[in-house]
């Protein structure tokens, strides 16, 4: 029986991370309760820089979740958030994906102050610790083994090159420029605003993370991260459909399903 809090939860993952939710449909029952928990804190994580009007506010906020984490760690009563309760819960079996999530706090500072992520190896480091740090939260609760990780990296990180991406009409909303400073150089572009290059900067993102999508054996890995790939192909092939302009996205939220389907039934 599902409480209320919990479906609460799953709510929340559907609203806010529809990719993850469906791929979480494809991992064995007893696993996805944990799946939901490390996916809704990281879309907590995620949220914070569009809730706070200041940075102070964000970090006081990083500085929560932190401590919440390392009390679950200390085996002490856990702070009352459906969140932090999940967590709480998953810890006993899987105190392995504690690390990572810890990984994802840090590098969600980089929200808060672009600066952190203006040089190229700054902005690989925050792809691999948001999107990365997830990937493999997952893959150690779904129990993939070692001599996988580094496929999992591998398609986090071009995970992670798609969603920003695909997040750019939003990002420029907002203000944010979370993309390395050489690469919007490289695309003669000093703001996210439409423009050629913009485009330029989305093709050149995801004609990488296809290449990386590409490498390792993701048959050997678990069915929900294989769909998180194959949902990862087809943002890209969407972007690629019209001439990798983020602003000219439509919804496609049919396809995505498709996509996990076909992973099902094969």
């Amino acid at each position: 029986m599902i409480s209320h809090e919990q479906q609460d939860m799953i709510t929340q993952v559907r609203a806010g991370d529809y990719d993850r939710f469906l791929a979480i449909q494809l991992a064995p029952p007893a696993a996805r309760a944990g799946l939901y928990a490390i996916t809704a804190f990281h879309g907590e994580l995620a949220r914070i820089a569009e809730m706070v009007s200041e940075p102070l506010m964000g970090h006081i906020r990083l500085a929560w979740w932190r401590e919440a984490l390392e009390e679950i760690e200390a085996h002490k009563p856990p702070r009352n958030h459906p969140v932090v309760l999940a967590l709480a819960a998953l810890h006993p079996t899987h105190p392995e994906i504690f690390p990572w999530l810890h990984k994802a706090i840090e590098a969600r500072a980089a929200d808060l102050d672009t600066l952190l992520i203006a040089h190229e190896s700054q902005w690989l480091e925050y792809c691999d610790n948001t999107a990365g740090a997830l990937h493999m939260a997952w893959a150690r609760l779904l129990g993939v083994g070692e001599v996988h990780h580094e496929t999992i990296r591998t398609h986090a990180r071009a995970y992670a090159f798609v969603g920003l991406v695909r997040a750019i009409p939003f990002m420029h909303s907002q203000g944010w420029l979370r993309f390395a400073h050489a690469r919007m150089n490289a695309a003669e572009i000093t703001s996210l605003a439409p423009s050629e290059g913009v485009s330029a900067l989305s093709k050149a993102a995801i004609v990488e993370a296809l290449t990386m999508l590409g490498q390792g054996s993701p048959q050997k890995v678990a069915k929900p991260l294989r769909a998180l790939n194959a949902l990862a192909k087809h943002h890209a092939y969407q972007l690629r459909r019209v001439g990798f302009d983020p602003y000219r996205l439509r919804p496609s939220a049919l396809g995505a399903v498709w996509q996990v389907a076909k992973l099902y039934i094969t």
